[in-house]
């Protein structure tokens, strides 16, 4: 959990692990890293950001500082708001069709210390 100031920025510290991550790595021709907000109940969850399309959703800005060919996911949120507040997982895609695995899978994992939530 990550308790913000409103208008103030936060940074997400995040690492991932997979399986044979080098041999994934050689195959992909892009790696991009995608931020989900969760939905409150029982809703699906929405794009905040993708780092493929830069594309920022309900932010003022996200920067994607970490090195996703590192297994560095983290991540900088600008200009945070109270609706801001939520659980957010991490997916990662490796294109063209390699790999893809949301951190963890919201459908099947109770395991809230591989989200964050801001407050």
């Amino acid at each position: 959990t990550v308790t913000a100031l409103t208008g103030s920025c936060v940074e997400i510290p995040c690492t991932f692990s997979v399986s044979d991550f080098e041999e994934k790595r050689k195959k992909a021709n892009f790696i991009y890293g995608i931020w989900l907000k969760n939905k409150q109940f029982g809703q699906s969850s929405f794009t905040a950001f993708n780092s493929s399309k830069n594309v920022i959703r309900g932010f003022t800005d996200i920067k994607m500082t970490g090195n996703l060919k590192e297994r560095n996911c983290t991540t900088v949120f600008y200009n945070i708001m109270k609706n801001h507040s939520d659980r957010y997982y991490f997916r990662l895609e490796m294109e063209p069709n390699v790999f893809r695995a949301t951190f963890p899978n919201p459908a099947d994992s109770p395991d809230s210390s591989k989200t964050v939530e801001i407050a």
